[in-house]
């Protein structure tokens, strides 16, 4: 597209000497924010650009109407392959546009309803954006009731062994990976995951194994066999989804969890601790995301996680 880059030890420069241009691009692997960094280049280069291989994700496709309404031509390919974009010489108009749910957060919070407590309602939970999370409690045998604009889940009284494999949508998100592990570690039986997209992504099994879980891990395989229930303990979240699967092990585990490295679950979980206190979860915190890495205190409610739908 004409883009110059370099990189350098800790930084990346970036520049357009004739400007960008319209180009045919094949991805190497369906990366969201590749695919999103190119959407937006395309949008105001000269030309016309071909997006293939490119991931398709609903958070794809709600860029790509956010951009439509604010001028942009992406006349097809939205969720498909390849995504076609019509470069425009004018800049694109103020728009004001509501984003779509975080899938993510909403996925974390379904997993912690079936692990823990009451009913658990998740408002504004896209249902056909978890489908393949879905069928994996079901299957773990947590009882799922989706409504309009909200998916209700009910613990999984015996939770059972089920092995999740990982992949770009609509297959089972990486980034509910480490969260899923935590609910098959109470799981009765063996299960194993498989992750297709991240190297090194069971960075939360330290933490988990900490707690009195058995998992082992042997490169992009992970064992886990469920133990009746674990027990608090001193960890380290490393990353932001292995932070979320410490948490919601923590409301479960029998004692208090004091979690370091809390600026990793706050980046990508705003306002947890209310949320999580809205729901019978008793949560501290030494000091926050401005002050730097922190602790978070974890103690089980009881009973815990009393919302209800």
């Amino acid at each position: 597209m004409g883009a110059c880059i370099k990189v350098t030890e800790g930084s990346i420069e970036a520049y357009a000497p004739s400007g960008l241009h319209g180009a045919t691009i094949y991805m190497q692997t369906p990366s969201v924010t590749g695919t999103m960094n190119l959407m937006m280049a395309a949008c105001q280069a000269s030309g016309v650009t071909y997006i293939y291989n490119s991931a398709r994700e609903p958070e794809v496709t709600d860029l790509a109407h956010c951009l439509i309404s604010m001028g942009a031509m992406i006349q097809e390919g939205v969720g498909s392959d390849p995504i076609t974009i019509f470069g425009c010489d004018k800049p694109l108009l103020p728009y004001r546009y509501r984003v779509m749910e975080d899938r993510i957060e909403a996925g974390t919070f379904l997993i912690l309803g079936a692990m823990a407590g009451n009913p658990l309602a998740v408002h504004g939970c896209t249902s056909k954006y978890q489908t393949a999370l879905i069928e994996k409690l079901r299957a773990i045998g947590a009882q799922i009731d989706i409504r309009k604009s909200s998916v209700i889940v009910r613990k999984a009284i015996c939770p059972v062994a089920v092995d999740i494999q990982t992949g770009p949508y609509p297959a089972y998100p990486t980034d509910l990976q480490p969260q899923f592990m935590a609910l098959l570690s109470i799981a009765r039986g063996t299960s194993r995951i498989t992750e297709m997209v991240f190297e090194d992504r069971f960075n939360q099994s330290a933490g988990l194994i900490a707690m009195g879980a058995a998992i082992c891990v042997d490169g992009e395989d992970a064992v886990i066999s469920g133990v009746g229930g674990l027990s608090g303990s001193m960890v380290t979240a490393t990353d932001l989804r292995a932070g979320a699967s410490l948490v919601i092990a923590a409301i479960v585990a029998k004692g208090i969890t004091v979690i370091s490295g809390a600026q990793h679950i706050d980046r990508g979980y705003y306002g947890l601790q209310r949320k999580l206190e809205k729901i019978g979860v008793i949560m501290t915190r030494s000091h926050g995301f401005d002050e730097g890495a922190g602790k978070v205190d974890i103690r089980m409610a009881v009973p815990a996680l009393c919302s209800r739908p």
